[in-house]
């Protein structure tokens, strides 16, 4: 439920930028769309592994430990 929240909260940032007027350059736009897209890609294909029960990969943890600065732990029951 936590990841398709990020992903969601992603994509709507993603669809503001590309939609709304804003004060930011085109190009600095652009690049926030495109990180934003990488994150959701890296998440969706963590949150597939989780459903299937494959084991975490360590890279996974890291990230998410960067991305979510609230998430410092990541435990995985499987």
């Amino acid at each position: 439920m936590i990841l398709t929240t990020i992903i969601d909260h992603l994509y709507r940032v993603g669809y503001e930028l590309a939609t709304q007027p804003n004060d930011l350059s085109p190009e600095i736009a652009e690049a926030r769309i495109e990180a934003g897209k990488s994150v959701i890609e890296k998440i969706s294909k963590l949150k597939y592994e989780m459903g299937r029960r494959k084991p975490l990969l360590y890279d996974y943890i890291n990230y998410l430990s960067f991305i979510g600065g609230r998430c410092h732990t990541l435990t995985y029951f499987g």
